[in-house]
This record gives structure tokens, C-alpha cells and sequence, in this order.
């Protein structure tokens, strides 16, 4: 396996793991300190795994020069967004959970909005944009020599894109994560589609058309353009409980 085909594979494996493992094997409560679960904890590793990993698919060494100062700042400014965006989740997500998400007690629909609007909202972009960048770069420095197949490539952007499906899905994010899952897989299929071999990185975006299957999805709350977002802001009604569409979890 080539080098750019190994980066590319432990960035979706890490990917999947960080964002789809805390939620679905971290339901128990922590023990030193009940008030938490274990997906909360292990949702502190979270940036720390995925942001070197963006790094290292950004710089893209085996092509590409080190970045401009322009595109540190880029880089720099999404980063800060995701952690921002995980940050906020998890604080208010957690306090979600031990309320149960009654929106009686004090501070209860800003704590929702945060958790289940802004910090997802947030991540969401900073997930596109790094996405983007990565891709952008590789249209830029394109491999010298390109590769023979795009197996591993196109496992891991299988992988990807299941697990950008699953954000969406349970973040209730699909007003702008189908169409960001749409422009990352046509772009790269527009501009340079007889040279993918030699843009293995841009290939892997194509994983991310997963994503729109969410809007034939029940649970998604994807096809109703965003109504749900709505619903939050707008208090959930005359209800002291809110019935998200996705796991609180996420």
C-alpha cells in the first residue's frame, strides 16, 4: 500500500472509530463521577486524535509543499471551529443527558440549542471545510506518478462516508450536510475525474455521498428542509420535554 493510500485509510478508520465509537460503546455512567457517561469521556480525545489526522491529510507530503501562510490560517481557523464545535456539544450534551433534556429547568432551551443546534452545526462545518481544503490541495499537487487502483481509497471513502451519514443522521444536520455531501463528491468528479488516480484524496470524498442517503431515511430529519432546527429555536412548542429527532448522544 502506497503511502497516500495509508494515510488516507488510518484517517477514515480514525474518523469512523472517534465519531461513531464514544456514542454507541460509552452509554454507562463514568464511575469516578457519575454525573458523566463514558462517551463523554472518551469524547475528550475526540480533536486530539482528529485534528493531527486532518493535518497529515492536508499537508499531504508525498506530493505537496509544506502550506502557504495562507493556507495555515485556513487550516488553523477550521481546526479551531471543529474544537470549538466538539467543545460545546460535549459540554452541553452532557448536561443534557443528566437533565433529560427537560426544558423546565433553568437554562434548559439555550442548553438544547448548544447541544443540538450550534455545537452540531459547528462540528459540521469544520468536518466540510477540512474535507474541502484536503481535497483542494490534492487538486493542486497532484501525484507525480499516479496509482495503479483505487481499492483502498475507495474502501475508506466507503467508511467516510458512512460515518458523515451517521453525524448527519443523528445530528439532525442535513440542511447543510446533503448539500455539502453532494458539492464534496461532484466536484472532484467535475474537474478532474479521468485523473483521480493521481488525486487519491479527492477520491476518498466520494465516500461522502453516503450522506445523502439520509434524506430517504425516517429517523434522518433531513427531508423536512431543516424543520427541526426550527423547532428548537422556537422552544419545542408548549412542551416542557423535546423529542429530538436524533440521539442525544451525538
Amino acid at each position: 500500500m502506497s503511502r497516500p493510500s495509508r494515510v488516507i485509510v488510518v484517517f477514515a478508520v480514525a474518523f469512523a472509530a472517534v465519531l461513531i465509537g464514544p456514542p454507541e460503546l460509552g452509554r454507562a455512567q463514568f464511575g469516578p463521577y457519575p454525573d458523566l457517561k463514558w462517551q463523554d469521556v472518551l469524547d475528550i480525545a475526540t480533536p486530539v486524535i482528529m485534528l493531527p489526522a486532518y493535518w497529515f491529510l492536508v499537508r499531504q507530503a508525498w506530493s505537496a509543499p509544506d502550506l502557504s501562510w495562507p493556507e495555515h490560517l485556513v487550516f488553523l481557523g477550521l481546526a479551531a471551529i471543529w474544537a470549538e464545535g466538539q467543545g460545546i456539544h460535549l459540554a452541553a450534551n452532557s448536561i443534557d443527558n443528566l437533565i433529560h433534556e427537560d426544558l423546565t429547568v433553568p437554562g434548559g432551551h439555550l442548553i438544547l440549542f448548544y447541544d443540538e443546534v450550534l455545537g452540531h452545526y459547528l462540528w459540521l462545518v469544520a468536518i466540510v471545510g477540512l474535507a474541502a481544503f484536503a481535497a483542494w490541495r490534492q487538486g493542486r499537487h497532484a501525484l507525480a506518478q499516479p496509482l495503479p487502483r483505487l481499492g483502498a481509497e475507495g474502501i475508506a471513502g466507503a467508511l467516510y462516508g458512512f460515518a458523515f451519514f451517521d453525524v448527519v443522521v443523528e445530528g439532525g444536520t442535513g440542511a447543510f450536510g446533503i448539500p455539502a455531501a453532494v458539492a464534496l463528491v461532484l466536484l472532484p468528479l467535475a474537474t478532474s475525474y479521468r485523473r483521480l488516480h493521481a488525486r487519491p484524496v479527492a477520491s476518498r470524498a466520494g465516500g461522502s455521498t453516503g450522506a445523502v442517503a439520509c434524506h430517504s431515511s425516517p429517523r434522518s430529519g433531513c427531508s423536512d428542509g431543516g424543520s427541526s432546527i426550527a423547532h428548537t429555536l422556537r422552544g419545542v412548542g408548549d412542551s416542557p420535554r423535546h423529542e429530538s429527532g436524533g440521539d442525544s448522544s451525538t
